[in-house]
């Protein structure tokens, strides 16, 4: 039901343009309402977070700083909006960092860009700025938004870590031995200048590389994988007291190497470390002083087959004297009517034999008396001691010694040269025979005795009868020149025990209990190749 006095009419064109209108505002304030409320959001968030945010337009101009900018600077809104933020950049740096700014800018792409900014203390610190597209939901370019990064401390810490990197390879590169580092396919993954010299290339061109890239040498590069690849696979260290290296010039270098293995988190070897020395000079040393050694030792040899002369001249003249007697009884067979063929058969047996005996003396005297490179080979020492005293059996006569033999043929063979070790059997029984030529003739006796030790060496004594060592004799007669003969070199037992040394063994003297004195050696057992 209508109300009494009023009238109900369609609403006029005017009506409909003002609903229209009130409408039209409503929306925009709601718009407006919306966006103010985003960028609260956005503000209260850009200034919560814990970099430096700013915001520019399509002008380049900056529009918006947040609170992390601003108290970093220690400078108001007003003052960093626009190009005002420029001023807080250094002098040194104001012109690059705007030059990437506008560049990216017409470009339209994200840029990244490091400059030092004044804090409000005054002092410059190292920013990075990363700036990015903003854009509208249209996709239109609205301008740029970025972040900001205090760095100083990083960069510090890296320049402190590149002044360090500097220093130890300053420090590595004056060193005068190798030291490199290779991963698990044998690459260098640090080399010094002295590796890089002795290859014949530099330091960077190393990193990457192999040893197969610079040594021709197959067989060293071989040992120096499976080296590497052992101390790698087992994580534990090696060193290696000799190995050769060919440098860029084609010389062998010999080297003493240790390497450890570069341990990863869990624990396992990925790298191997390596420091090498060059012991060349040394290792040339060491070999002149073998070939003086050696040739001092063949004049020792020469030296004791002098004093052998009388011995081995009797030697020599019983089967000479036999073969001339048995030559002249031949004869006197043949010139029988008719000859006996019979006994000339038998007389030249006997020539043949006499014959062999001399040769023999002469072959022993020949290899004692030879001057050759030293030849290690596995060797019987028993056969060797056995030899040694059929070259003696004249002298021991001529001299009243008896010569016992305690020899265990079961023994192991030793690794050694027959010569050298000749010379010292010879040389100890020649003293042992020196050191009775006072005690009475029932007394001159000399035992020599072999036996396994047990420890991987085989050991022979040479025991004699006579008045023994006093005290300081025990301690000076290995060294050189020291003698108690009268006509002696002093060099004897010295080059003995030289000679042992060099084999692995030990040479020393005891006085016995009873009398006389027992000069015993060890070898090391010849290692059995499976």
């Amino acid at each position: 039901m209508l109300a009494k006095g009023r009238t109900v009419s369609e609403p006029t064109d005017r009506d409909q343009r003002r609903m229209g209108v009130i409408l039209d505002v409503t929306e925009r304030k709601r718009a407006e309402e919306h966006l103010r409320e985003s960028e609260e959001r956005f503000r209260s968030m850009a200034d919560a977070a814990p970099v430096m945010i700013w915001m520019s337009g399509t002008d380049k101009l900056c529009t918006f700083f947040n609170k992390g900018w601003l108290d970093f600077s220690g400078r108001g809104l007003e003052q960093e909006i626009g190009n005002g933020w420029a001023e807080g950049v250094h002098k040194d740096d104001v012109d690059g960092c705007l030059k990437v700014y506008v560049n990216a800018f017409d470009a339209r792409q994200d840029f990244t860009r490091e400059y030092r900014l004044r804090r409000f203390d005054g002092e410059y610190r190292w920013v990075m700025d990363h700036g990015v597209l903003r854009l509208g939901s249209d996709g239109a370019f609205l301008g740029y938004i970025g972040t900001a990064i205090d760095i100083s401390d990083r960069k510090r810490g890296a320049e402190a870590l590149q002044k360090e990197r500097k220093f130890l390879r300053q420090v590595i590169d004056i060193e005068p031995n190798f030291i490199f580092a290779k991963d698990r396919e044998g690459r260098f993954t640090l080399a010094n200048q002295a590796l890089a010299d002795a290859y014949g290339t530099t330091v960077e061109n190393l990193i990457g590389k192999t040893d197969a890239d610079f040594n021709s040498n197959h067989d060293e590069v071989e040992f120096f994988r499976r080296v590497d690849q052992e101390v790698i696979a087992t994580s534990r260290e090696r060193f290696i007291a000799e190995e050769r290296m060919t440098d860029a010039r084609g010389k062998i270098r010999w080297l003493q190497t240790m390497k450890r293995p570069i341990l990863a988190a869990d624990g396992s070897g990925n790298q191997v470390l390596g420091a090498s020395s060059d012991i060349t000079r040394r290792k040339q040393t060491e070999l002149e002083l073998q070939e003086q050694r050696a040739e001092l030792a063949h004049v020792a040899r020469i030296w004791t087959m002098g004093e052998l002369a009388a011995s081995l001249a009797h030697e020599l003249n019983q089967p000479l004297t036999a073969i001339l007697s048995n030559a002249q009884a031949a004869l006197r067979f043949l010139s029988g009517k008719p000859a006996d063929i019979e006994e000339v058969r038998e007389t030249l047996q006997d020539i043949v034999k006499d014959n062999s005996r001399a040769s023999e003396v002469i072959r022993r005297m020949r290899a004692l008396a030879k001057k050759e490179a030293p030849e290690f080979a596995p060797l019987d020492l028993a056969s060797l001691i056995r030899d040694v005293v059929v070259l003696l059996h004249s002298d021991a006569i001529l001299q009243n010694v008896n010569i016992a033999l305690e020899l265990d043929d079961d023994v192991p063979a030793v690794r050694g040269d027959k010569v050298q070790l000749q010379q010292v059997v010879l040389n100890l029984m020649l003293n042992a025979f020196d050191a009775m030529k006072d005690s009475p003739m029932s007394k001159r006796s000399v035992k020599l005795r072999l036996e396994d030790n047990g420890a991987g060496l085989v050991q022979a004594s040479v025991r004699d009868r006579g008045t023994g060592l006093s005290g300081d004799k025990l301690d000076k007669i290995f060294e050189p020149f020291y003698t108690t003969k009268r006509e002696g070199l002093g060099m004897g037992l010295s080059i003995c025990r030289s000679i042992i040394e060099t084999h692995g063994g030990r040479l020393w003297a005891e006085n016995n209990v009873d009398s006389g004195a027992t000069f015993n050696f060890t070898v090391p057992v010849e290692e059995r190749r499976g």
